[in-house]
């Protein structure tokens, strides 16, 4: 079977509270984590190759997980 689950994107923002925010004297605070290509669970052995591969002529190894972290601030 060549059934897959893969998490290509997944994105988390933390929004500081207006109490937080007062004591810093900013109007807007925010941390951002995002990350792609997590992770990718197949139903059969592939032996390291990516299943959206269409065929076997070139092996496509899987994509590596990339990660970036944002900080918006408003003052």
């Amino acid at each position: 079977s060549g059934n897959y689950l893969k998490c290509s994107n997944l994105s988390v923002t933390y929004e500081f509270g207006q109490t937080m925010l007062d004591k810093m004297k900013l109007s807007r605070l925010a941390l951002t984590l995002s990350a792609s290509n997590l992770f990718t669970i197949c139903a059969k052995e592939l032996d390291g190759q990516a299943p959206t591969q269409s065929g076997f002529a070139e092996t496509q190894l899987s994509d590596r997980p990339t990660y970036s972290f944002g900080l918006t601030v408003s003052f």
